[in-house]
């Protein structure tokens, strides 16, 4: 993998991280239009690594939430079991975070359960088309939930049934063309949940899920840099980029999901599940 690939593949990362379009069904594709011939443990850890560069971004985009978050959420464990019924309402940031470190269970048992099976098929990339149609309808639900919606439950007004399905949906979102901001915000949606909270609790239930992706992969990426698949210069520029560019897309999808103007990623999603059906499977 050379420098520049990595850039583009850190760009597209970011353009498509958190839009409802997957970042990783993404780069899959660009990686087989660019012929990489990289084994797929390193190729995933190398994707999770640009999905570092989008983590910080969110980490950067809340950093005027999550200090408070992170002190009610301390807050709120020291308290007792006695105040956690009623701690929306006493400490809705930090019943929001760990509503977040709820939601990430799934993510982590599917990972640590169907390790293999994920490496086979981000490695294939034969259902690509399968999973963008997934993506497609998942979207087209939330853009329903969302016009539906008016007002809706905040941070401190839903509980574990709510943060347990969006987090199923997460896991299910591992599948590389299956967008985890479009799976997890049409579930929120549905579940009552206000637009910018669905939207702000998919980034945030991203950040232990994405933390927990690299610990898994830290092995396989170091195989990388010592075979010489990937070198540190490719990763950082990657890395850097995705970041940048993962930044300037989160405002722009906040802004869509207030105005609930989801159809459009719909359309795109589709056409591109449609076309890899005729590639993969017609041709």
């Amino acid at each position: 993998m050379t420098t520049a690939d990595a850039a583009l593949l850190g760009l597209i990362q970011g353009l498509t991280e958190y839009l409802p379009v997957s970042s990783s069904g993404h780069l899959v594709l660009a990686q087989q239009y660019l012929g990489l011939d990289i084994p797929p443990t390193t190729i995933l850890a190398f994707d999770v690594l640009l999905h570092q560069g989008t983590l910080a971004a969110v980490l950067f985009f809340f950093r005027r939430e999550l200090v408070p978050m992170t002190r009610q959420a301390v807050s709120l464990a020291l308290a007792g079991p006695k105040e956690w019924r009623g701690s929306g309402s006493r400490w809705p940031l930090g019943h929001f975070a760990w509503m977040a470190v709820i939601a990430t269970v799934p993510a982590i048992i599917a990972a640590v359960l169907l390790g293999d099976f994920f490496e086979e098929v981000f490695g294939s990339g034969r259902y690509l088309w399968i999973e963008f149609a997934i993506t497609t309808a998942f979207v087209l639900w939330g853009q329903r939930a969302a016009r539906r919606l008016a007002g809706g439950k905040g941070p401190g007004q839903f509980g574990v049934r709510e943060a347990g399905i969006t987090g199923l949906l997460q896991a299910l979102a591992i599948l590389p063309a299956v967008s985890r901001s479009g799976t997890t915000v049409a579930g929120a949606l549905a579940m009552g949940l206000e637009r910018e909270t669905a939207a702000r609790f998919s980034f945030i239930m991203s950040i232990p899920a994405l933390l927990g992706a690299a610990v898994f992969t830290t092995g396989p990426l170091m195989e990388g840099f010592r075979s010489g698949d990937i070198t540190i210069a490719a990763a950082a520029a990657g890395t850097v980029i995705s970041g940048i560019t993962g930044f300037l897309t989160l405002g722009f999808l906040v802004r869509i999901i207030q105005g609930a103007r989801l159809y459009w990623f719909a359309v795109y999603t589709g056409a591109l599940s449609l076309f890899l059906f005729v590639r993969d499977v017609l041709m």
